[in-house]
């Protein structure tokens, strides 16, 4: 039809509460292209009823938008005024198209909600319809207004509203939006296969879903699980702070231990990350372990900091491989079998890589890479290879809480010192707080290095600097010498690694197999005590004796590490 009488129009989109002896679905569409909001074609279909099959109104809509309208090349943003809202196999059917077309948007108008109460299918008929980026909105005033001028045969005669508009819009509203923040049961296919693809760079991917499962830790039983997305509108919501909302409100019991596991689309935002943080701070009781598919904008700094943020707060977190995949689809879509993409194992190597390097901030050293570059033998061993400059460090708290820590080497003429004094910077460290930060190096600091170390502490003066050496670097020239006295007069003491340091190392920096630290070379302590004493006498040479003779006591930041300490990261 191309337009509605205007009894018909009143009788059945009148929005009343409870309404009884309405039969009919009547739908008005609007279908305009994308690019230009050129109005393609508008009109009403009405639902099929006997003796013809029986066909409902979105359906006979989307038979003849495909038949008659519709191109693959086209861009179209179709609108939808309907009198009932769809019922739960009319939201499927609207969800398939969407998926199949992503040229099509589409925005749909209710004038009433059909039968959706409590234990109603068509509750989640319509949450899986938003999940496929449909706009599902409740009729006000200004849409039956604009529903009255353009579908109506108003013979020019003015909207005359009924009694009680508003007040019964706003009423279904307040349905539809409880409704909306329910979460759902499961996905649809087309859907999981859309958002949770692992692409490295996911472009039109603007949802977040997020799958969980609640278990009780003493028996490990399933006491809920179902999905959630982010909410739009009327007020935004990620979809981690919406299940953060829902568990709080319905499932916490401060006498029960959880175990919460999440399958997220996209990892999550900076704000969500100190939220997630704070609530499990606050709850001892839930252990959260997320399994995400894609990282989101992974190469910004503070999207960084948010998944260390998460990483130290004691959330565990996986990229999700093949067999995670399977086990969010079996949990959260559909029994059938899943058939992964192309390339899911190479975007998940790189999504993990990518993950690990965030979290580590650099790689952890190599067993072979320690025992050659931290070797402190006079010449390197066999096979001969050259020894760089590797550098670990460690920043805490003055109170000796571990903040994040890293190892860096020379690059392409880019010292580990300078790398490191850039990375410390870019943290913006508050300066109404002590930090203390211990480095080890494979060689003493340059000349040069030494003079940017002594300005970076001058500049920073609430931070506490201390250096553990491997090897002196060229100790017999005078210039080496000099930039060694030079980091002891600026309160930057240098002390050589003996065990408990290369112990230290071995635990907190070095990717090594399970067990006790034993030298990996031979006459580790002999070649320590004789650079030791190589060290004391070039500090003495150039009167700085008195800041060497007891180092460990000195109150300038924190002791030598003992062999048995672990960082607790």
């Amino acid at each position: 039809m191309k337009r509605l009488k205007t009894e018909t129009f009143y009788f059945h989109f009148e929005n009343l509460p409870d309404p009884d002896g309405w039969n009919k679905t009547f739908l008005c569409y609007e279908v305009k292209r994308r690019q230009d909001q050129k109005l393609l074609r508008k009109g009403v279909f009405q639902n099929q009823v006997e003796p013809y099959m029986p066909l409902h109104a979105e359906l006979r809509f989307l038979s003849w938008f495909h038949d008659t309208l519709l191109c693959p090349l086209g861009s179209y943003q179709v609108t939808l005024y309907v009198s009932w809202s769809p019922c739960s196999e009319c939201a499927e059917e609207l969800t398939t198209f969407l998926a199949g077309h992503r040229n099509v948007t589409m925005t749909i108008y209710v004038a009433q909600l059909y039968y959706c109460n409590w234990k109603s299918p068509n509750r989640e008929g319509l949450k899986i319809l938003i999940a496929e980026d449909a706009r599902l909105r409740v009729m006000f005033y200004d849409e039956f207004l604009y529903c009255w001028r353009n579908f109506v045969k108003n013979d020019y005669n003015n909207f005359d509203p009924w009694s009680l508009l508003d007040e019964n819009s706003r009423y279904h509203n307040r349905i539809l939006q409880n409704i909306l923040k329910e979460p759902m049961k499961r996905l649809k296919k087309e859907t999981f296969y859309f958002h949770f693809e692992n692409l490295p760079y996911a472009y039109g991917r603007n949802k977040t879903f997020l799958c969980y499962e609640v278990k009780r830790e003493r028996d490990n039983k399933v006491l809920h699980k179902g999905v959630v997305q982010n909410q739009v509108s009327p007020c935004a919501l990620h979809a981690e702070l919406s299940f953060i909302s829902c568990f709080h409100a319905t499932e916490l019991c401060l006498d029960e231990t959880y175990k919460v596991t999440w399958y997220i689309s996209w990892s999550p935002c900076v704000e969500c990350a100190e939220e997630i943080v704070k609530f499990l701070a606050n709850h001892r009781n839930v252990f959260l372990t997320v399994f995400i598919a894609r990282l989101y904008y992974y190469w910004e700094h503070t999207f960084k900091e948010g998944l260390q943020a998460l990483d130290k707060g004691g959330v565990q977190m996986h990229m999700m491989c093949l067999q995670d995949f399977k086990d969010c689809w079996s949990l959260f879509v559909c029994s059938e079998t899943f058939r992964p993409w192309k390339r899911l194992r190479k975007y998940y190597l790189f999504q993990n890589k990518t993950l690990k390097q965030i979290l580590r901030r650099e790689m952890t050293l190599k067993e072979e890479t320690f025992r050659v570059q931290f070797n402190n033998a006079y010449k390197a061993p066999k096979p001969y290879r050259r020894r760089v400059t590797y550098l670990c460090y460690q920043l805490q708290e003055a109170n000796g809480d571990p903040l994040t820590k890293g190892c860096l080497r020379t690059k392409k003429g880019y010292h580990a010192e300078s790398r490191f004094i850039k990375r410390i910077c870019s943290m913006d460290l508050g300066q109404d707080q002590s930090y203390q930060v211990t480095c080890f190096l494979t060689w003493s600091p340059c000349p040069h290095c030494a003079q940017e170390l002594v300005s970076f502490k001058r500049a920073h003066p609430h931070l506490r600097l201390q250096i553990f050496t491997a090897r002196l670097f060229f100790h017999w020239k005078r210039s080496y010498q000099e930039g060694l006295q030079r980091l002891c007069r600026a309160q930057v003491p240098v002390a050589v690694m003996g065990h408990p340091e290369f112990a230290y190392c071995w635990d907190n920096f070095v990717d090594h197999q399970p067990g006790p630290f034993e030298p990996p070379w031979a006459k580790l302590e002999y070649y320590s005590s004789c650079l030791k004493r190589r060290l004391q006498q070039i500090l003495r040479s150039w009167g700085v004796d008195d800041l060497t003779n007891d180092f460990r006591n000195l109150q300038l930041g924190p002791t030598s590490p003992p062999v048995s300490s672990r960082d607790p990261r």
